[in-house]
């Protein structure tokens, strides 16, 4: 399959270990899709910053397409920082998703074109682009979306005619309301 990440990508600042790698949800769907050895693209801003600059060589180095990547100068790559708490991944964010939300990327007509190459796109509610998600799918591509665990029934109502497949963690629910 081809497969395009639209939108996120952070770094994930690993407190207990002093580590640094590239992520976010849209990132880390092109790189595992690569991985398993289809086609696959990243689509998004990228800040002009030490860590743009790390998510990009890592990209490139896995062999991710960044063809349509859109260069922040002056921008501020988002950092989570991440700590283990009784076992747990707890996950904070430093800097409120940097450039990806303060410049969010434009779905042009020439991205579109490009996305229409791909079998799947994702995307995720840290990618700010709601309000472009139905332009993505009319271009004919199956849209994944990951609301993660921040979404109400509102935001489920606005996004979900917009897209073919949703994501949702219920990890904050009772069992019983999960269903």
């Amino acid at each position: 399959i081809r497969a395009i990440g639209v939108g996120d990508n952070v770094v994930d600042c690993y407190l207990h270990t002093a580590t640094m790698y590239p992520g976010g949800n849209s990132v880390n769907f092109a790189v595992y899709a690569r991985q398993l050895g289809h086609e696959s693209a990243y689509a998004g801003v990228l800040a002009d910053d030490r860590e743009g600059k790390l998510i990009y060589r890592t990209l490139e180095e896995l062999g991710v397409d960044l063809s349509r990547c859109t260069a922040i100068a002056g921008g501020e790559t988002g950092r989570c920082s991440t700590q283990l708490v009784d076992g747990d991944r707890v996950i904070t964010d430093a800097n409120d998703f940097g450039s990806v939300k303060s410049s969010p990327l434009k779905t042009t007509d020439s991205l579109l074109d490009y996305i229409r190459r791909f079998d799947v796109a994702h995307s995720s509610c840290f990618s700010f682009l709601e309000n472009q998600l139905g332009k993505i799918k009319g271009a004919g591509v199956p849209v994944v979306y990951d609301f993660s665990d921040r979404w109400d029934m509102r935001q489920i109502n606005d996004v979900c005619p917009n897209i073919s497949i949703a994501f949702l963690s219920g990890k904050k629910l009772p069992d019983g309301e999960i269903k």
